[in-house]
Formats: C-alpha cells, sequence, structure tokens
C-alpha cells in the first residue's frame, strides 16, 4: 500500500514534468523557424544580386542624303576627369563642415572658380549610393546602376564589366580613351583605353607613388590633344591618408593642398588652348570624388560621412571668355572663398547630384 501510494503520488508529477519538456521543445522549434525566416527575410532584402543584361544600346539616325547637314559643334568634344578618391564635401566646401582644423575647406580653388566663373562652372555635393568602395562606385559611375553589398566580396579582384557602360559607349563611337591611376579601372575595363598607366591602389601606407604618376602624365597629355578625347586621371593619396592616419592629420591637410595646387595647374594648362579655335575650346574638366570617408579614414557605409563627395565641372572655352570679358587675374594661393561682392556670379546654395546621374548626364552632352 504505502508504495502503490507513493507511485501513485508520483504519476502526476511525471505528467506535469512532461508537459513541460513538451511545450519547451515546441517553443525551441518555433523560435529556430522564426530565426530562419528571419534570416532569409534579411538574405532576400539586403543581399541583393544584381541581373546584368548584355545587350547594348545602339542607337542610330539614319538620314536622308538630302536631309544631311554638318549641323552646329557639340559644346563638349574632350573631357579631362580628375577623380580624387575619398575626396568628403567638407574638403571642398567648410560651409558644413563636420570636421575642424585645417583639413576643412583644404581644396578652396574648386568654390572659388565656381562663385567666379558664373555659368561656365558647377559645384555640387556629389551623393554616392552604398556601398562606398572604389569598385562598387566607379561600375556604379559609369553604368548609371546601383550596387549592392554582395558586391563588396569582388573588391579586391573585380571582373570586367559586361553591362551596357559609359566606356564602352565611348569607344563604340570612336572616342579615344586615355587612362593614368588606380588600377581597378583595368580590372573593370581591361582593353578598352588606347593608352593605359595602371599602378597598384592595395600599398595604403604609400601616399605619393599614385598621385605622382597621375600628375606626370596627365599634364603631358593635356598637350597632345590630338592622342585622347577622354583622359582620366586617378588619385588616391587622400584616400590613403585617411586609412593609414585620419582626416585631421597634418598629411591630410598637406595632401589636399597637393590635389588643390594639381587642379589649379591642370585648369592653366587647359586655358592656355581654350581660347577661339584652341584645342581645348570645347573642353570639359570634371573633378569629383567617387566616394567620401569618415573621421577615422573609413568608407564602404551609408553614413553622410561616406556617401556625400563634390563633383566640379568647368566648360574651358566658356571659362576663357569670361575671364577675358571681365579681366580676371589668375587666382593666386591660398585661395579665398568668395562672396558676392568679391564674385561676378554670386555664391548660390550648392545643390547635391546622384552620381547615378552621371552617365545620363554625361551622354547629353
Amino acid at each position: 500500500m504505502r508504495f502503490g501510494l507513493y507511485s501513485s503520488l508520483m504519476r502526476p508529477a511525471k505528467s506535469v514534468q512532461g508537459v513541460g519538456s513538451w511545450s519547451l521543445w515546441r517553443l525551441s522549434v518555433l523560435f529556430t523557424t522564426w530565426h530562419f525566416v528571419a534570416l532569409i527575410t534579411f538574405s532576400v532584402g539586403f543581399l541583393l544580386t544584381r541581373v546584368e543584361l548584355p545587350h547594348r544600346n545602339a542607337f542610330k539616325i539614319d538620314l536622308p542624303e538630302q536631309s544631311r547637314s554638318p549641323g552646329p559643334q557639340p559644346p563638349v568634344q574632350k573631357m579631362v576627369w580628375m577623380i580624387i578618391d575619398a575626396l568628403r564635401w567638407d574638403f571642398v566646401s567648410n560651409s558644413t563642415s563636420s570636421i575642424s582644423g585645417a583639413s576643412a575647406g583644404a581644396m578652396p580653388i574648386l568654390q572659388s572658380i565656381a562663385c567666379a566663373a558664373g555659368r561656365a562652372a558647377l559645384l555640387t555635393k556629389f551623393v554616392a549610393d552604398p556601398p562606398t568602395t572604389t569598385m562598387q562606385r566607379l561600375k556604379g559611375l559609369m553604368t548609371g546602376g546601383l550596387p549592392t553589398f554582395m558586391d563588396v566580396g569582388s573588391s579586391f579582384s573585380a571582373a570586367a564589366v559586361t553591362e551596357d557602360n559609359l566606356v564602352d559607349q565611348l569607344r563604340s563611337h570612336g572616342k579615344k580613351l586615355a587612362f593614368v591611376g588606380d588600377d581597378t579601372w583595368m580590372q573593370l575595363f581591361p582593353s578598352q583605353f588606347h593608352d593605359a598607366k595602371p599602378y597598384s591602389s592595395f600599398n595604403v601606407m604609400d601616399l605619393d607613388t599614385v598621385d605622382d604618376g597621375v600628375w606626370q602624365s596627365l599634364v603631358p597629355s593635356m598637350r597632345e590633344p590630338d592622342k585622347w578625347d577622354v583622359l582620366i586621371g586617378h588619385y588616391l593619396g587622400v584616400d590613403h591618408v585617411g586609412h593609414t592616419y585620419d582626416v585631421h592629420s597634418p598629411h591630410m591637410a598637406s595632401k589636399l593642398q597637393q590635389m588643390n595646387q594639381h587642379v589649379d595647374q591642370a585648369i592653366q594648362e587647359l586655358l592656355r588652348s581654350a581660347g577661339p579655335g584652341g584645342a581645348h575650346e570645347h573642353t570639359l574638366l570634371l573633378v569629383f570624388g567617387d566616394h567620401g570617408q569618415t573621421v577615422t579614414g573609413d568608407h564602404g557605409g551609408g553614413t553622410p560621412e561616406e556617401v556625400d563627395s563634390a563633383l566640379f565641372a568647368l566648360h574651358m572655352g566658356a571659362y576663357h571668355q569670361v575671364r577675358s570679358e571681365y579681366a580676371f587675374q589668375p587666382f593666386s594661393s591660398p585661395y579665398a572663398a568668395c562672396t558676392d561682392s568679391s564674385c561676378h556670379s554670386p555664391c548660390r546654395g550648392f545643390n547635391a547630384a546622384a552620381m547615378s546621374e552621371c552617365v545620363p548626364a554625361v551622354a547629353r552632352h
């Protein structure tokens, strides 16, 4: 009796323990299922994959022989691109700077000329789409498409671009392309350039080799405009200084001053042949960054510091005319930001342009 009573008393306890174990197992399965569904949802929604179409735009206009005429010359016949990797917006304009010290507004020439040259120049904030790594940004700039975070894995071994892009279109229209600088361009466009001088981009401790190589080739190429229609120079020093030191480092201020001088000298070189009938009368100079960087020199994400860069455009023939009409003297260093009273054209608030709009904007000209 005693044993039977003990057994009967213990039997409900076993039943309760069994129910508890069963509930815990169901909760574990439910939690695991929710976690798996959340992971799949994140992967599908965030880690997107791009579908690249192999088609090419082959638009042509075939006019009857009798209706063909020379027509007006296009406003832009040659382009010079000076790309300054990791160029933050507040390096160019310190009106809304989030940094202090010598690096803030350390490239004032762009803002000064933009204010002084009227409609011949444009300076605007250039907004990238994350991820803000160089390979994804160059690919987005040339295709007009949006990168994905899955592409980050190929940042160090980028495959050639297979979708329609600006480089291929320029080449197919008979334009001669010359390039010097970051070798990422050669990974994306391995055979499209008529003349290429790539430099390795992996040694972030090297602050000057790539920039010096770009400058040694850029100015001599400007003096031989018959050899190219589009001239590209991609600087890496600002990006490398950020990675090696930081935005507030004296090395950054020094590097930005060097970039300021290079842009100044490039403009002066192009101006020599920008008069009526000159080789650079219809040349468009573009100075821009592919992305920004944080105060510690990092980039890849989507913070304002990383996505906000700068775009400066200057039509050399129109600028030459403005300087002639208003007897402008060559700018002296250091450059003081123009004010409404010191510039021919009042300084206006700077707008923002998306980098994905670069391809259609260039194609219209």
